[in-house]
């Protein structure tokens, strides 16, 4: 199984004189959900070679294990730097196609040509299309073979309104994304700012926020019948940890929400072995299933899972009607 990841190749914060880049996360995180499973991953953006970081997504408070994992991956970091030229990439070659998000998008990916064409491609192919945060700016530009919005009728979720207020960039990006994807005929969904929230529909999966990376992965592999890793996304664990402290001088235990992605992450295993049970047909009994929901129902809840068509997913909404 391929998939192709495009990256943004724009690093100005419009005219603030600030930075911007990809969101680290928002790339890390669907990364290794990917290469976990076993997914041979391509890397591409709109200029080719190292596509810029934004530099607050690096810094100490919005670390996650994924983020760590990066900075301590050479390996990913040296693939990182020699992305492919997007106008050089083709769908045919591909089984689906993700956008991580980060500001730079809003410039340099709603209307390139390359991304557009390719888009349309995977789309009339019909391959996923998947696009998190800020990425789902990448559909307001691609059009069916009627001269439809793709997105006209979709149900989507991207980077809310709320979300750009309190990072304080609503007057400084060229648009909000909440109110594009409306105007393109899209029907916009989200959640409490910063919760992790999924959407899928058909053959496209969007994310609201950084929170959503990894999800958004989980489902592109779940609609490519591809089986999950049967342990956490992270599995070093404690080692990531030990290794960002030694190497980039941070403290582990000041890192937000680490403790609650390991609890997360837990949880996930366990619901991953049902879905891959699902996928490969194996026989559960419906005891230990009945057993296993009763067990993460609690839990499910404190975390913010909800309960659709028998799976647990992460505030995951999924059209019914595809």
């Amino acid at each position: 199984m391929k998939v192709l990841i495009v990256l943004t190749s724009h690093n100005d914060l419009g005219k603030s004189g600030q930075k911007t880049g990809f969101w680290i996360e928002e790339f890390a995180a669907p990364f290794y959900v990917l290469q976990d499973a076993g997914v041979e991953i391509t890397l591409a953006s709109p200029k080719g070679g190292q596509p810029p970081v934004d530099p607050k997504s690096a810094e100490p408070a919005n670390q996650t294990e994924a983020t760590l994992r990066y900075d301590a991956d050479k390996d990913l970091q040296e693939l990182l730097a020699h992305t492919h030229l997007l106008s050089e990439v083709s769908a045919d070659d591909y089984d689906a196609v993700f956008f991580p998000g980060g500001h730079g998008p809003l410039w340099d990916l709603a209307d390139n040509t390359d991304s557009i064409h390719l888009i349309k491609a995977f789309w009339n192919s019909e391959k996923p299309v998947a696009a998190v945060c800020h990425a789902p700016c990448v559909l307001l530009n691609v059009y069916d073979e009627n001269g439809d919005n793709i997105l006209k009728g979709k149900q989507v979720t991207g980077f809310s309104n709320s979300e750009e207020e309190a990072v304080q960039l609503t007057k400084i990006v060229p648009f909000l994304l909440e109110d594009e994807l409306e105007n393109n005929g899209a029907i916009y969904s989200k959640k409490e700012d910063w919760s992790e929230y999924v959407v899928k529909d058909g053959l496209l999966i969007t994310g609201q926020n950084p929170a959503s990376s990894a999800e958004v992965a989980r489902q592109l592999l779940t609609m490519l019948n591809v089986p999950f890793p049967d342990y956490p996304v992270y599995p070093e664990g404690e080692d990531i940890y030990k290794m960002a402290k030694e190497e980039a001088n941070i403290d582990p235990e000041n890192i937000a929400m680490s403790k609650g992605f390991n609890a997360r992450d837990a949880i996930r295993s366990d619901n991953d072995m049902k879905r891959n049970a699902a996928i490969q047909d194996l026989d559960i009994p419906g005891s230990e299933l009945d057993d296993a929901n009763e067990k993460n129902g609690s839990e499910d809840e404190e975390n913010n899972f909800c309960s659709i068509g028998g799976e647990n997913h992460l505030d995951l909404e999924e059209d019914h009607g595809e």
